[in-house]
């Protein structure tokens, strides 16, 4: 298995398993995912939601004395976008979509256990031809007439009774459901309906699972505590563990080892997310520079731009939280520069602080929710992350309770948090993470301490004007123009995505060139909905099976790395 593949799912479960760090953090996860009831697998991009729920569906694969396992991903959500502003049945298409890919997954399952699947929908007039035909089509927007009857056979009632029935045939005692990508951020609507599918499949029967990020909003008939348990996939620096995961980790990728602080070094950049910690350390390896110093300076400086980057993006993907976003920025730079500064003074008193506590305060006007819907970006992208309260003096109110959060540990170091000699931290660095931690956080009142006036009266949504009159929206929910009575329609972010010249992708000018001039193919759109891009790709002079399938997959990572 090559050392450098980072995405679970782009591995088989064999190679999975093989590097699967055994951990008494990640087992408690798995346990969650093989138990009864509803459960939501918290973390941000890379922590390993992915990766463990594929173990989990191995596992319960394997062994039958565990529940059934159905796995499906709903990583293609935003191809079905596009139709929010085409049809008026948008929300029946993704419901449809949605229990569509639940049965295909159950599909799945019976054929790795060597089950008969044509029994499974033999009393309901569907054929798998169908559904697999339905969701690739759906996927392209491409509304089908034939589409109405799914429409109205497929119901939440009918994939519980199948399920139910898939239970009995393979003698388990019940079943996991297992939603991977379930964090539909980018389509609120098809968020909330996806949720409501979620209540409602849960049963004595059947325990769904979902994987999510940190802070999503799931609407307002979902409740976390309520209608599903939260189950942290997102490691902690703070916790006592957590280096040894680390190195349970390395020894599961690597066989040769590197100097204690570079690998300590980068345990804590990576923040929790193994992917990242994988990322750093072949970075570090490539490296061209001439110090070890160097070396790590180069490979923290490029992890920041990307991870700052990544945060930026959101302007793309949700481009009505564009000002919270640049504000946001602003947040975490001066977040890191204040507790850079302080780990720096707290490093001469043979101490280290990266906590910062903010006071909880009873605040319910603009200014709080615009602050919190910052904060909740901050941590929904992993750049910010909250861990357990603290109580320090009284008010009169009573006690006072700080909220701690930790930045982003590679913006840090980047920031020189425990730079203290000119001779950098590569040679000390892990006797510094030993040091014990200040006794309180770096405290302050409000998140609005770091921002000035003008910063915070920025903070609105940037939504389109109505197409017709011109005059803005009041709020994202608001459908029909106040004015003018016009349909609200909102830009695609799939089409945005999606429209992009092939100029934009990493390839060679020359392969570029041939393709604008040669074939049809102008957008990463031509490309995805080409019934045989390959072939069509072929026809330019000179561009073969290899040069095709590398254009198929750069335009491919594209979308998964703007969805993922």
């Amino acid at each position: 298995m090559d050392e450098f593949e980072y995405r679970a799912d782009h591995m088989t479960l064999d190679e999975l398993e093989e590097i699967t760090a055994e951990s008494q953090f990640y087992s408690g996860v798995i346990k969650k995912l093989l138990s009864r009831g509803s459960k939501l697998i918290v973390g941000p991009r890379g922590v390993g939601k992915t990766h463990h729920m594929r173990i989990a569906y191995k596992q319960a694969l394997c062994q039958r004395s565990k529940p059934l396992p159905i796995y499906m991903t709903l990583s293609k959500y935003l191809r079905l976008e596009p139709l929010k502003n085409s049809s008026s049945i948008a929300i029946q298409y993704f419901h449809c979509w949605a229990l569509s890919k639940i049965l295909l997954g159950l599909k799945d399952t019976f054929e790795h256990l060597e089950k008969d699947t044509d029994k499974i929908l033999a009393p309901y007039e569907i054929q798998w031809d169908d559904l697999n035909l339905f969701c690739d089509q759906i996927e392209k927007q491409q509304v089908r007439d034939w589409h109405n009857s799914l429409l109205d056979k497929i119901s939440v009632s009918m994939v519980s009774n199948i399920v139910d029935e898939a239970i009995l045939l393979c003698n388990r005692k019940h079943a996991i459901l297992l939603c991977d990508d379930a964090a539909l951020v980018l389509t609120k609507d098809y968020m909330v309906e996806f949720f409501d599918i979620f209540r409602a499949l849960k049963s004595a029967k059947i325990s769904p699972k979902a994987s999510v990020y940190p802070n999503t909003e799931f609407g307002p008939r979902f409740h976390i505590g309520h209608d599903a348990e939260s189950v942290p996939c997102w490691p902690s620096i703070a916790d006592d563990e957590y280096v040894k995961l680390f190195e349970e980790i390395y020894s599961k990728r690597y066989s040769t080892d590197i100097k204690d602080d570079i690998k300590k070094c980068f345990m804590y950049a990576s923040f929790g997310v193994p992917r990242a910690f994988i990322n750093l350390i072949n970075q570090f390896h490539a490296s061209t520079k001439a110090t070890m110093q160097s070396k790590l300076n180069s490979v923290i400086t490029e992890q920041a731009e990307i991870i700052l980057k990544e945060f930026k993006t959101l302007s793309t993907k949700q481009p009505q939280y564009k000002n919270y976003v640049a504000v946001g920025q602003k947040l975490i730079n001066k977040i890191v520069s204040d507790i850079s500064l302080a780990n720096r003074i707290s490093i001469a008193d043979k101490k280290q602080q990266f906590f910062l506590g903010v006071l909880q305060q009873d605040e319910y006007g603009k200014k709080a929710k615009d602050i919190q819907l910052m904060i909740r970006l901050l941590e929904e992208t992993g750049l910010l992350v909250r861990v357990n309260p603290v109580k320090h003096g009284k008010n009169s109110s009573g006690p006072r309770t700080y909220e701690r959060f930790i930045p982003h540990f590679t913006l840090l170091l980047n920031e020189g948090a425990y730079q203290v000699s000119k001779a950098g931290y590569a040679s000390h660095f892990a006797e510094l993470i030993q040091l014990p931690k200040e006794k309180h956080p770096l405290r302050k009142n409000s998140f609005t301490e770091f921002l000035t006036e003008e910063d915070i009266d920025s903070l609105s949504l940037n939504l389109p004007s109505c197409s017709n009159c011109g005059n803005l929206r009041s709020s994202e929910e608001q459908r029909f123009c106040m004015f003018c009575g016009t349909e609200l329609l909102n830009k695609s972010t799939f089409e945005e995505l999606t429209s992009k010249k092939i100029d934009e992708l990493p390839l060679t000018n020359w392969l570029k060139n041939k393709i604008t001039e040669e074939t049809r193919i102008e957008t990463i759109a031509d490309i995805l909905f080409e019934v045989n891009p390959a072939q069509e790709l072929r026809k330019a002079k000179g561009v073969g099976e290899k040069k095709a399938t590398r254009v198929i997959q750069e335009a491919t990572r594209i979308m998964e790395e703007f969805l993922s």
